[in-house]
């Protein structure tokens, strides 16, 4: 895919959910120049998310990972991404999704067989009783099976 019908792609998905053209093209356009994108989970309240963030925070950098999974039968969002922690490579459960602006943009590359890569910028919160953690992610997207690194 060239950068043009690749912005065109993404705009056009991001349209629905920003209910503004002018703005999903300004976006498509600042993600392809970037080329990364930094977000964060939601819904990471949910289920054992908290338990899986907790997880991870106990341990050093290196040891974690994220890895994102498209869910195209999502009932709320056709361009769902799911996020999961892994542990020295291993699943350790789903911390969340990304927000309906960042999977509108990802998804189409996803779905065009590319793959987005996910690393750790921030997990955030959870100082207090009853205060929920979050995570920060950074998001790259490149071929299938490349060595490109979201940092």
């Amino acid at each position: 895919m060239n950068n043009r019908s690749t912005v065109m792609t993404i705009a056009n998905r991001l349209s629905p959910v920003l209910k503004d053209r002018g703005e999903a093209m300004r976006r498509a356009w600042a993600f392809i120049k970037v080329g990364s994108l930094v977000t964060k989970a939601v819904g990471v309240t949910f289920g054992n998310s908290q338990q899986v963030l907790r997880r991870l925070e106990q341990n050093v950098l290196e040891d974690t990972s994220y890895q994102l999974e498209r869910e195209p039968d999502n009932p709320y969002d056709k361009n769902a991404i799911a996020v999961y922690g892994l542990l020295w490579g291993r699943r350790v459960g789903q911390v969340g999704h990304l927000p309906r602006e960042a999977a509108a943009m990802l998804a189409p590359l996803m779905d065009a067989g590319m793959e987005a890569q996910a690393v750790q910028y921030a997990i955030y919160g959870g100082t207090g009783q009853g205060y929920s953690l979050g995570v920060k992610l950074r998001v790259k997207v490149c071929e299938k099976g490349g060595a490109q690194n979201a940092a």
